[in-house]
């Protein structure tokens, strides 16, 4: 979260990425913890029918060619329909600019050669980016294995169908959100 505040310029109120805490209830196994916790990161989902871009009078909001949705800062008028619209509450006004923003994958950052800052940084690998549709990539080839062992989740929003296309790699608990911390 540190890094993604960091490099995106937004030190301080909302973030582009956040972790949501989600108690799943007291251990089942003998000894087991009395309070078990799932940590799950959270952000926009980068849907391939965006509530979010239909929302926006201005069409600032919009689905790129490379399957992620963007915001053009120079079409947006700071109006916050998107931001109402999106059901993962991962739009937020920029506390600098008062325009809507939201996860870009650190487009800038990767222009120049980088990976999302939150992949960056993270020691264990839980964060993996790349093209999916690449049958070389790491992404790719990850994303077979668990497929094949039906062990992929997308958070499909409750209110209304998105079609997400970040993917998740074992368990998650999309109803008990948003619990941030």
């Amino acid at each position: 979260m540190l890094a993604c505040k960091h490099r995106n310029g937004a030190r301080s109120g909302p973030n582009r990425n956040c972790i949501t805490a989600v108690y799943s209830g007291r251990g089942a196994a003998q000894n087991a913890p009395l309070y078990v916790w799932h940590f799950q990161p959270g952000r926009c989902m980068q849907c391939e029918d965006p509530p979010c871009v239909k929302a926006c009078p201005t069409k600032a909001s919009y689905n790129g060619a490379d399957g992620v949705v963007y915001v053009d800062e120079d079409r947006c008028i700071g109006c916050s329909s998107c931001i109402a619209a999106c059901p993962y509450q991962a739009r937020f006004k920029h506390p600098a600019y008062g325009i809507a923003d939201k996860c870009d994958y650190c487009l800038e950052g990767r222009n120049n050669g980088l990976e999302p800052a939150c992949v960056h940084v993270c020691p264990t690998r839980a964060r993996i980016f790349g093209d999916a549709d690449d049958p070389a990539s790491e992404v790719s080839k990850i994303l077979a294995e668990y497929k094949a062992e039906n062990a992929l989740t997308y958070v499909e929003s409750r209110e209304t169908p998105t079609t997400p296309s970040l993917v998740y790699l074992g368990h998650t608990h999309p109803k008990d959100w948003p619990q941030q911390v």
